[in-house]
């Protein structure tokens, strides 16, 4: 991967300069903190559902999220719409398949948007990842994972990637990404994110933000190394779960100064 200090005052400067719009269909608990993620870093997001205008939304848009963290018939109908219009435009698209395999409408759903859209990137934990790569998660945990990325996991995700030719970002105490060639490991982070609902919804609403001025393999990068020096950051400075989201917000919003002062070292 290119130098990390690089990419990041580009992209930084980038989104600044243009103020990209991220359309985001993302679940109505975690809706605001995604918009503030993104508002944070300097973009501009949108939380359009309703499929009157969701997909001329979309077409206005630089990059599209879709979280299905709480699905209904229609609103899979719209995120498939959306994604539609987004490949048609050639507008990145983030994918967060929320508990897929927790219930059988899930994974039929994400099966059949799947089937119709072509994301530039999917962002799961392990257990999510594994239902899609046709592997037998272990215990049910619905939106948690309690398996690990084992080799056979990785090379499962690895073969995935490369045949739909997406990146794949797998959460957990190491973060796995990759595009079916490279293959990257991201260590580090906050135990803090295990404590409040949102912490892996707010990573993919920051991926939306970097993909719309960066190729997807560079924009998961970031966003995970963004979260988890910014996570780190403000649990040195916090005394709990809600001083951790306050100071995270501060540490998303400062992110070229602080890149400066060294946070990021070791990306």
């Amino acid at each position: 991967m290119t130098d990390f200090s690089a990419l990041l005052q580009s992209a930084c400067k980038t989104i600044a300069s243009q103020k990209p719009i991220v359309h985001q269909i993302t679940n109505f608990v975690t809706m605001t903190d995604c918009a503030n993620t993104v508002c944070a870093v300097g973009a501009s997001p949108v939380m359009a559902y309703a499929p009157e205008e969701a997909a001329e939304v979309t077409a206005l848009s630089q990059a599209l999220v879709l979280n299905l963290g709480t699905p209904d018939a229609l609103r899979f109908q719209t995120a498939i719409r959306c994604g539609q219009v987004a490949n048609e435009k050639q507008i990145p698209v983030v994918l967060d398949p929320v508990g897929v395999g927790a219930t059988t409408f899930r994974k039929e759903n994400m099966a059949r948007l799947l089937q119709a859209v072509h994301p530039s990137i999917i962002k799961g934990n392990v257990a999510e990842m594994k239902t899609l790569s046709g592997l037998t998660p272990g215990q049910n945990r619905l939106i948690d994972s309690s398996d690990a990325l084992t080799a056979q996991t990785e090379e499962a995700l690895v073969a995935l990637a490369a045949a739909r030719k997406t990146v794949l970002v797998v959460s957990g105490p190491v973060n796995f990404l990759t595009d079916g060639q490279k293959r990257l490991h991201v260590p580090g982070g906050s135990l803090f994110f295990t404590r409040f609902s949102g912490a892996g919804c707010m990573t993919g609403a920051l991926m939306g933000a970097f993909a719309a001025v960066c190729p997807p393999l560079e924009a998961a990068y970031l966003a995970v190394c963004v979260m988890n020096a910014c996570g780190a950051w403000a649990e040195e400075k916090a005394c709990g779960v809600g001083s951790f989201k306050q100071y995270l917000y501060d540490g998303l919003s400062r992110l070229p100064k602080l890149e400066k002062e060294g946070m990021f070292l070791g990306s």
